[in-house]
Protein backbone atom coordinates (compact mmCIF):
# COMPACT_ATOMS: atom_id res chain seq x y z
CA UNK A 1 0.00 0.00 0.00
CA UNK A 2 1.09 3.64 -0.35
CA UNK A 3 3.26 4.79 2.56
CA UNK A 4 0.70 7.37 3.86
CA UNK A 5 -2.00 4.66 4.01
CA UNK A 6 0.32 2.29 5.91
CA UNK A 7 1.33 4.99 8.40
CA UNK A 8 -2.28 6.02 9.03
CA UNK A 9 -3.55 2.46 9.48
CA UNK A 10 -0.68 1.40 11.77
CA UNK A 11 -0.97 4.36 14.14
CA UNK A 12 -4.09 3.93 16.30
CA UNK A 13 -4.00 7.54 17.46
CA UNK A 14 -3.84 8.94 13.93
CA UNK A 15 -6.41 6.43 12.69
CA UNK A 16 -9.01 7.36 15.33
CA UNK A 17 -8.50 11.06 14.69
CA UNK A 18 -8.93 10.45 10.96
CA UNK A 19 -12.02 8.26 11.52
CA UNK A 20 -13.66 11.08 13.50
CA UNK A 21 -13.07 13.55 10.68
CA UNK A 22 -14.70 11.03 8.31
CA UNK A 23 -17.77 10.57 10.51
CA UNK A 24 -16.93 6.89 11.04
CA UNK A 25 -18.11 5.02 14.15
CA UNK A 26 -15.32 4.81 16.73
CA UNK A 27 -15.34 4.56 20.53
CA UNK A 28 -14.15 7.57 22.52
CA UNK A 29 -10.32 7.50 22.36
CA UNK A 30 -7.78 9.79 23.99
CA UNK A 31 -4.27 9.89 25.43
CA UNK A 32 -4.12 8.13 28.78
CA UNK A 33 -3.31 10.00 31.97
CA UNK A 34 -3.07 7.69 35.03
CA UNK A 35 -4.25 10.35 37.48
CA UNK A 36 -7.31 11.22 35.39
CA UNK A 37 -8.02 7.51 34.87
CA UNK A 38 -7.87 6.83 38.61
CA UNK A 39 -10.29 9.69 39.27
CA UNK A 40 -12.66 8.45 36.58
CA UNK A 41 -12.59 4.86 37.84
CA UNK A 42 -13.15 5.98 41.45
CA UNK A 43 -16.15 7.95 40.22
CA UNK A 44 -17.72 4.92 38.54
CA UNK A 45 -16.38 5.55 35.06
CA UNK A 46 -15.20 2.86 32.69
CA UNK A 47 -14.52 0.23 31.83
CA UNK A 48 -11.70 1.33 29.56
CA UNK A 49 -9.06 -0.36 27.47
CA UNK A 50 -5.45 0.83 27.57
CA UNK A 51 -3.41 0.20 24.42
CA UNK A 52 -0.31 1.49 22.62
CA UNK A 53 -0.64 3.89 19.67
CA UNK A 54 1.55 1.40 17.76
CA UNK A 55 2.54 -1.98 19.15
CA UNK A 56 6.30 -1.66 18.84
CA UNK A 57 9.27 -3.16 20.68
CA UNK A 58 9.01 -0.66 23.54
CA UNK A 59 5.46 -1.72 24.41
CA UNK A 60 6.35 -5.41 24.09
CA UNK A 61 9.26 -4.92 26.51
CA UNK A 62 7.17 -2.87 28.94
CA UNK A 63 4.15 -5.20 28.80
CA UNK A 64 5.41 -8.55 27.46
CA UNK A 65 2.38 -10.64 28.39
CA UNK A 66 -0.45 -8.14 27.93
CA UNK A 67 -1.09 -6.39 24.60
CA UNK A 68 -3.96 -4.29 26.00
CA UNK A 69 -5.13 -3.65 29.56
CA UNK A 70 -8.82 -3.69 30.54
CA UNK A 71 -9.43 -1.16 33.32
CA UNK A 72 -12.57 -1.70 35.38
CA UNK A 73 -11.24 -0.70 38.80
CA UNK A 74 -8.36 1.25 40.32
CA UNK A 75 -6.78 -2.14 41.13
CA UNK A 76 -6.67 -2.89 37.38
CA UNK A 77 -4.99 0.47 36.83
CA UNK A 78 -2.44 -0.23 39.58
CA UNK A 79 -1.50 -3.50 37.84
CA UNK A 80 -0.27 -1.66 34.72
CA UNK A 81 3.56 -1.70 34.87
CA UNK A 82 5.33 1.60 35.52
CA UNK A 83 7.35 0.91 32.35
CA UNK A 84 4.19 1.43 30.27
CA UNK A 85 3.77 4.97 31.60
CA UNK A 86 7.47 5.68 31.00
CA UNK A 87 7.29 4.95 27.26
CA UNK A 88 7.97 7.88 24.90
CA UNK A 89 4.55 7.37 23.27
CA UNK A 90 1.76 7.93 25.80
CA UNK A 91 -0.68 4.99 25.73
CA UNK A 92 -4.22 5.45 24.48
CA UNK A 93 -7.30 4.87 26.56
CA UNK A 94 -10.54 3.95 24.88
CA UNK A 95 -14.05 3.39 26.13
CA UNK A 96 -14.69 -0.35 26.34
CA UNK A 97 -17.17 -1.60 23.73
CA UNK A 98 -19.79 -3.61 25.59
CA UNK A 99 -20.36 -7.19 24.49
CA UNK A 100 -18.74 -10.63 24.43
CA UNK A 101 -15.80 -11.71 22.27
CA UNK A 102 -18.30 -13.21 19.81
CA UNK A 103 -19.53 -9.66 19.07
CA UNK A 104 -16.19 -8.98 17.33
CA UNK A 105 -16.35 -9.33 13.57
CA UNK A 106 -13.81 -8.78 10.81
CA UNK A 107 -13.57 -8.24 7.08
CA UNK A 108 -10.51 -9.39 5.13
CA UNK A 109 -9.86 -7.67 1.79
CA UNK A 110 -7.46 -7.75 -1.14
CA UNK A 111 -7.25 -4.69 -3.40
CA UNK A 112 -5.49 -4.60 -6.76
CA UNK A 113 -2.95 -1.99 -7.84
CA UNK A 114 -5.78 -0.15 -9.58
CA UNK A 115 -7.77 0.13 -6.35
CA UNK A 116 -10.33 -2.49 -7.39
CA UNK A 117 -11.59 -4.88 -4.69
CA UNK A 118 -10.42 -8.34 -5.78
CA UNK A 119 -11.59 -10.53 -2.88
CA UNK A 120 -13.17 -10.24 0.53
CA UNK A 121 -14.38 -12.39 3.40
CA UNK A 122 -16.28 -11.43 6.53
CA UNK A 123 -16.16 -13.45 9.72
CA UNK A 124 -16.80 -13.48 13.43
CA UNK A 125 -14.62 -14.37 16.40
CA UNK A 126 -15.92 -17.16 18.58
CA UNK A 127 -13.00 -17.27 21.03
CA UNK A 128 -9.98 -15.03 21.46
CA UNK A 129 -7.11 -15.46 23.89
CA UNK A 130 -6.67 -13.87 26.30
CA UNK A 131 -10.40 -13.30 26.51
CA UNK A 132 -11.47 -9.73 25.98
CA UNK A 133 -8.24 -8.39 24.45
CA UNK A 134 -6.47 -11.28 22.77
CA UNK A 135 -5.83 -12.75 19.36
CA UNK A 136 -8.28 -14.89 17.44
CA UNK A 137 -8.31 -18.51 18.60
CA UNK A 138 -11.52 -19.73 16.92
CA UNK A 139 -13.62 -17.94 14.30
CA UNK A 140 -16.17 -18.59 11.59
CA UNK A 141 -16.88 -17.10 8.17
CA UNK A 142 -20.03 -15.03 7.63
CA UNK A 143 -21.74 -13.08 4.88
CA UNK A 144 -22.10 -9.59 6.35
CA UNK A 145 -22.97 -6.86 3.80
CA UNK A 146 -23.05 -4.11 6.45
CA UNK A 147 -19.52 -4.92 7.59
CA UNK A 148 -18.27 -5.18 4.00
CA UNK A 149 -19.73 -1.76 3.20
CA UNK A 150 -18.08 -0.20 6.27
CA UNK A 151 -14.75 -1.87 5.42
CA UNK A 152 -14.87 -0.60 1.85
CA UNK A 153 -15.66 2.91 3.07
CA UNK A 154 -12.62 2.91 5.35
CA UNK A 155 -10.10 1.38 2.97
CA UNK A 156 -11.24 3.09 -0.21
CA UNK A 157 -11.08 6.51 1.45
CA UNK A 158 -7.54 5.70 2.62
CA UNK A 159 -6.50 4.38 -0.80
CA UNK A 160 -5.52 0.88 0.33
CA UNK A 161 -3.75 -1.43 -2.11
CA UNK A 162 -2.91 -5.05 -1.36
CA UNK A 163 -4.04 -6.88 1.78
CA UNK A 164 -5.91 -5.46 4.74
CA UNK A 165 -8.55 -6.25 7.31
CA UNK A 166 -10.86 -4.32 9.58
CA UNK A 167 -11.95 -5.51 13.00
CA UNK A 168 -15.14 -4.11 14.52
CA UNK A 169 -17.31 -4.87 17.52
CA UNK A 170 -21.06 -4.51 17.80
CA UNK A 171 -21.88 -2.62 20.99
CA UNK A 172 -24.37 -4.73 22.95
CA UNK A 173 -26.03 -1.58 24.33
CA UNK A 174 -26.53 0.46 21.15
CA UNK A 175 -26.28 -2.25 18.49
CA UNK A 176 -23.81 -0.02 16.59
CA UNK A 177 -20.76 -1.39 14.78
CA UNK A 178 -17.68 0.40 16.17
CA UNK A 179 -14.22 0.28 14.63
CA UNK A 180 -11.66 -1.56 16.76
CA UNK A 181 -8.61 -1.52 14.50
CA UNK A 182 -7.38 -2.02 10.95
CA UNK A 183 -4.62 -4.36 9.80
CA UNK A 184 -2.57 -3.35 6.77
CA UNK A 185 -0.17 -5.04 4.38
CA UNK A 186 -0.08 -8.47 5.99
CA UNK A 187 -2.05 -11.60 6.68
CA UNK A 188 -3.56 -12.09 10.11
CA UNK A 189 -4.81 -15.02 12.16
CA UNK A 190 -8.21 -15.10 10.39
CA UNK A 191 -6.78 -15.29 6.88
CA UNK A 192 -7.10 -19.06 6.70
CA UNK A 193 -10.87 -18.69 6.98
CA UNK A 194 -10.87 -16.68 3.75
CA UNK A 195 -9.04 -19.50 1.98
CA UNK A 196 -11.51 -22.02 3.33
CA UNK A 197 -14.31 -19.73 2.15
CA UNK A 198 -12.93 -19.84 -1.37
CA UNK A 199 -11.31 -16.37 -1.46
Amino acid sequence: PPAPAVELLLDKDAFYDWALTQGLPVPETRRADPVELATALQGGGGPYILKPPCREDGWTAASPDVKAWVLRTTADLAAVPDAVWALPETPLVQDWIAGPDSAITFCLVAYGRDGRLLAWQTGRKLVQWPRGTGSTAVCETTQDPELLALTRTVFERVGLRGLGSLEVKRDSRSGELLLVEPTVGRLDLQSGRAELGGQ
